[in-house]
């Protein structure tokens, strides 16, 4: 599993919602932190227009993601 930049961004998120505290927070940092997190640059952000741009015309459904305010 390598979650994205996106999907570690949202699990923080999760975190404050949520109001954890110190001690879960520090659990899931200490989790996450074996498992590489995608980085995002300009070329991924490219390519994944290209792709959700092809999924719409496709007909596709998408993703909603409050980070990129896609609907």
């Amino acid at each position: 599993m390598s979650p994205s930049a996106v999907t570690f961004g949202e699990l923080t998120q999760w975190t404050e919602i949520r109001d954890w505290g110190n001690l879960r927070r520090q659990e899931l940092a200490d989790w996450l932190s074996d498992i590489p997190v995608l980085p995002g640059d300009d070329a991924v952000a490219a390519t994944w227009g290209r792709l959700s741009a092809a999924g719409r015309k496709a007909g596709r459904p998408q993703p909603v993601n409050g980070i990129l305010g896609e609907e």
